[in-house]
């Protein structure tokens, strides 16, 4: 089994899923809202928020990260748009624009991909509450 085949299987499950939940209207204790990603509010995230949020230490790192993300989003950017540019127009070899996967290889391409997705997604939305909750904001 391929792993595009794989990952229709899990969108088709997941559509199902939420679909049925919907219906039903049965949450089992957690807050979820519907859409592509399905964002789970758990006790376990609220507590944690809670714990780390309640320092007004998130304000002044909020703050500061601002324009600190804003740099990096220009540079990235532009990194992004010249190397384009550069593999079009030929300056920069087509060997050196290939992917390297170390991990898994040919074998399983979209699962080291996946993981890191999820824990990027939410570890970055649990800051998001984090410094929302330093600025007593509802969660």
């Amino acid at each position: 089994m391929s792993s595009s085949t794989l990952i229709l299987i899990f969108l088709i499950l997941w559509i199902i899923l939420n679909l049925y939940y919907y219906k039903k209207n049965d949450e089992k204790g957690l807050k979820t809202y519907y859409g592509i990603f399905g964002i789970l509010r758990t006790s376990w995230g609220l507590k944690v928020i809670d714990k780390l949020g309640k320092y007004k230490f998130w304000q002044r790192v909020g703050f500061l990260l601002i324009p600190v993300c804003v740099v990096v989003s220009v540079i990235t950017f532009y990194t992004f748009i010249n190397s384009t540019l550069g593999l079009f127009s030929g300056s920069i070899p087509k060997e050196s624009s290939k992917p390297i996967i170390l991990l898994f290889g040919d074998v399983i391409p979209w699962i080291p991909g996946i993981i890191a997705l999820i824990l990027g997604i939410t570890l970055h939305e649990l800051a998001h509450g984090i410094v929302a909750r330093s600025f007593n904001l509802k969660i």
